[in-house]
Parts: structure tokens; sequence; C-alpha cells
């Protein structure tokens, strides 16, 4: 539904609250995970581009669009090709990648890509 939004009805009130609720607790994990408590007009952004971030990188991977690109180095690409190749693996390491970056940048830490 989130790739073909002609098809809902904005003005359903089910559709409403299911989208109210799943903001709600993309926020509270926002608000849970920050070291630091973040600003309440924030909060709504931060969870949107979390919701975002997961949908793209899901959809790379379910496309096989996602192994090539992420590849670390070159026996990561060649192994990018094979069938057995586990097309989730570089979007929880994109995703985890991500996640602590944010987290440092959020307890006012440089942010140092991690090894």
């Amino acid at each position: 539904m989130m790739f073909r939004p002609s098809e809902l009805r904005p003005e359903d009130p089910v559709l409403q609250t299911a989208q109210a609720s799943a903001l709600g607790i993309l926020g509270s994990a926002v608000r849970h995970l920050s070291p630091t408590e973040p600003a309440p007009r924030d909060v709504p952004a931060l969870a949107l581009i979390s919701w975002a971030l997961v949908h793209g990188l899901v959809t790379l991977s379910r496309n096989g669009s996602l192994r090539p690109a992420a590849a670390t180095d070159a026996a990561d690409a060649d192994d990018a090709n094979t069938d057995d190749a586990d097309d989730a693996e570089p979007a929880r390491r994109l995703g985890d990648l991500f996640s602590a970056y944010l987290a440092r940048v959020l307890a006012g830490e440089p942010p140092r890509p991690t090894p």
C-alpha cells in the first residue's frame, strides 16, 4: 500500500488510526533509543525518516539491488552475485552502521565510522 497511495482512502478512519499508531510506535522507539531527549518537534520527522530508511533498504534488498552496491571489498562483490547470497545481510549491516552513527551523533560524540 505504501507504494500505491492512490489505492488508499486518506479519509478512512481505520487507515488514519493505523497510521497514527505506527508513527506513535516509531516515535516511542526514537525517544527510547536516543541517549538524549530529542526535541518534541523532531520526533515525528525522525520516526518518518526511520520508516523511510527501513522500507528503502527492504525494497532494495528484495530486488537484489543492495548486495552489489553494499559490497565492502572484491570478495563481497563476487559473493553478491551468487544465488545463495543473503539478500537481507547488506540491509542489516547498513542499518546497523547508520544506527551506530546516529547514536554517536545524538550523544554528542564525533561521528566516526565503525570498522
